[in-house]
């Protein structure tokens, strides 16, 4: 994903992610504060609806007690104990209640005022409502027609007679019973909303008293108001359509402000949450969402309550309306931004691509590659940063083309990165140096004019350089025909032992394809001999302050150069030492030659030639190196007689034959006190 497109997803998301945090914030806020309002306006609802039932009962009450109370009623009552019809009427009428009726000490029924017509056509099919309605109309046309209604006397008190009959069954109801006996026994009056069959009312339960100083009643007036649609309408008559109200007997709605199929249904999922009535109880209806507040009656007598409820979804649509017009809105600006953010990108990402482009060019080595300045912000500045950085490189190659041909490119390098390095100085480490010579340089010299010597000589050392630097050597310098070269920390990384020793054996492949060449020419075919050793040097830069040199000194690059030699008097072509061998860790196929004592050091030398690779050995038919290491053994013993025999044994074998003289030397010589050790006489 290139710059410009993690710019502009960057972008998208950041908006994306603010206009989201932004409409949820926004919703979840709005939907509190919606939900408040709405548990708010349940409850003055709730207190509006308790309002009325006391109003209602504290109205009724006074007007019963007011009635009851007058002397002449309380002598009635005294003196007429079986029939209140016309007393219970005069409540009914007064109170404009939809029940009255009046129980004895006996709690049998001896007046009732009848149920209004809402109250008749919702209970129509009670036994003996048709006959009450006749009687009423009866009643009322008897009072034009009085001879016909004085005839008819049995007519009114049938209906009356049917309308006690219904009363009867409802105090008959165990929680009406109960009531009435409890006013009864307390003589106080109780207000209580009651269940009548199906009806629910709001009732007030007075007790009849001979004395107000009584504390015992005579009997009980019950005033009974329908709650019903209308009454429900009434209460929420400066709501709207925003709450619903539900009074319910048996789960069954008997009052609401709502349809009656749609009454059913939203009260079915209203009671379907079977917890307490609490503040902000919510339910789904029809995929809506309600918020509710619900209560019981107490001892209404069959299970019964009301549920306010008031949809959260239709208040909230004003406000999602709105969300989405924020959506859009902000959909637009995100594509506009969207827009705008493109075309800064692209003038970013437009210079910083010349940039790479310039990167590349550079690590491809290409330190003429240039960047034209875009702008002068901060991108202009890194442009020119930039070209000033490839003026450096440029002027840090040439220095390092230029020093590469007297100086090793890894040390130049080195000083270049870390010029710190060239202050005077050494530090200790252990390295591999290799020496090589050729072999009769001064007979090959001889034979050719100088222009052809240096010809040849330069073509010899070119090929040289070549396979050291292929295995990470750093060519020191250039001794005549000589070569010098090391290896080890810092600046080569590897095995420097092992590097060495591939690189001694490439050197001496290559010269072998050389010698063709140089044969079919008519050049002198030349042998070079190597001599390599591993050990602790001083490497840094050697020399005054006008002329310094990067190289290696120390008695291990003393050994290196006698090894070189060495090869003269075994006739091998490459030497190592048994530190460089351990080195390699039995990579290499080797023989060992002997134990030296080369000119400048005390110690002996174990010596050995390296032959090839340890895994392209091939076997030996005469088994010579084994013969070799056998006599060997014998030579190092003492056995001179014996290890010569050995040594004589193996033909075309240059070290063994000079270790056969060595062998005759002894014995013709015998040594005072053998050690092993073979003393080089020269260098």
């Amino acid at each position: 994903m290139g710059l410009r497109e993690k710019i502009f997803l960057a972008f998208f998301s950041i908006v994306t992610l603010l206009l989201g945090v932004t409409l949820y914030y926004t919703n979840s806020q709005t939907t509190a504060f919606e939900l408040a309002r709405i548990v708010s306006e349940l409850r003055k609802t709730q207190g509006r609806f308790e309002e009325k039932f006391e109003s209602e009962r504290k109205a009724t009450l006074r007007l019963v007690d007011t009635i009851t109370s007058d002397q002449k009623y309380r002598s009635f009552l005294q003196q007429v104990r079986d029939n209140y019809f016309s007393f219970a009427e005069e409540i009914g009428m007064d109170t404009k209640a939809d029940l009255v009726f009046v129980v004895d000490d006996k709690l049998a029924v001896r007046g009732t005022f009848p149920l209004s017509k809402t109250q008749k056509a919702a209970n129509k099919s009670e036994e003996g409502e048709e006959k009450i309605e006749e009687a009423e109309e009866k009643s009322e046309a008897g009072e034009g027609e009085s001879e016909e209604a004085e005839g008819k006397p049995d007519d009114q008190d049938q209906g009356r007679d049917a309308h006690v009959a219904w009363v009867l069954d409802r105090v008959e109801e165990v929680h009406v019973d109960e009531l009435l006996a409890e006013i009864l026994e307390s003589g106080k009056s109780v207000s209580r909303v009651l269940s009548f069959g199906d009806a629910l009312m709001n009732t007030v339960n007075v007790p009849l008293k001979e004395s107000l100083s009584d504390d015992y009643a005579l009997g009980v007036v019950s005033v009974g108001f329908t709650i019903n649609d209308a009454w429900v309408k009434q209460l929420l008559k400066d709501e709207g359509a925003e709450v619903n109200a539900i009074f319910h007997i048996d789960g069954k709605a008997v009052a609401a402000n709502v349809s009656n199929y749609r009454r059913a249904a939203l009260l079915k999922a209203a009671l379907a949450d079977s917890g307490a009535a609490t503040d902000g109880t919510a339910f789904n209806f029809k995929g809506e969402r309600y918020i509710m507040l619900k209560d019981a009656f107490a001892k209404a007598g069959r299970p019964a309550g009301y549920v306010f409820a008031a949809s959260l979804d239709k208040a909230m649509a004003p406000f999602i309306s709105l969300q989405w017009k924020i959506f859009v809105l902000g959909v637009v600006a995100l594509i506009i931004g969207l827009v705008i953010m493109l075309g800064l990108a692209n003038r970013i990402v437009h210079p910083i691509r010349l940039l790479v482009t310039g990167t590349k060019e550079v690590l491809d080595g290409n330190y003429d590659y240039k960047v034209e300045p875009q702008s002068s912000d901060e991108v202009g500045v890194l442009t020119r940063a930039f070209n000033d950085m490839t003026k450096g490189l440029q002027e840090k190659e040439q220095i390092r083309n230029l020093f590469g041909k007297y100086v090793h490119p890894s040390i130049v390098g080195d000083l270049l990165e870390n010029p710190d390095n060239l202050k005077q100085g050494g530090t200790q480490r252990v390295q591999t140096l290799l020496f090589s010579d050729i072999a009769g340089f001064t007979t090959i010299s001889e034979g050719m004019d100088a222009e052809s010597l240096v010809a040849f000589l330069n073509e010899y050392l070119r090929a040289m350089a070549d396979e050291l630097a292929a295995y990470e050597g750093i060519l020191d310098k250039y001794l005549g025909d000589g070569i010098m070269a090391f290896w080890g920390p810092p600046l080569t990384k590897g095995n420097h032992a092992r590097l060495a020793c591939n690189a001694a054996l490439s050197m001496q492949n290559i010269l072998e394809d050389m010698r063709k060449d140089w044969q079919a020419r008519g050049l002198p075919p030349i042998h070079a001999r190597i001599g390599l050793a591993t050990g602790e040097v001083i490497v840094g830069n050697i020399g005054s302050e006008r002329s310094q040199d990067y190289t290696c000194i120390g008695d291990t690059v003393n050994l290196a150069s006698r090894l070189e030699g060495v090869n003269k008097v075994y006739g091998t072509r490459i030497m190592i030492d048994e530190a460089t061998l351990e080195m390699t860790e039995n990579h290499f196929r080797v023989r060992e030659l002997d134990t030296v004592r080369v000119k400048g050091r005390d110690g002996g030398t174990r010596i050995f030639e390296l032959i090839g690779f340890a895994n392209d050995a091939e076997a030996d038919p005469d088994d010579r190196l084994r013969r070799y290491a056998d006599a060997l053994a014998l030579y190092r013993s003492g056995d001179f007689a014996a290890a010569l025999k050995g040594f004589q044994s193996i033909d075309d074998d240059s070290a063994a034959a000079a270790m056969a003289g060595a062998c005759q030397e002894l014995i013709n010589e015998p040594p005072e006190n053998w050690d092993g050790i073979h003393a080089m006489t020269a260098k």
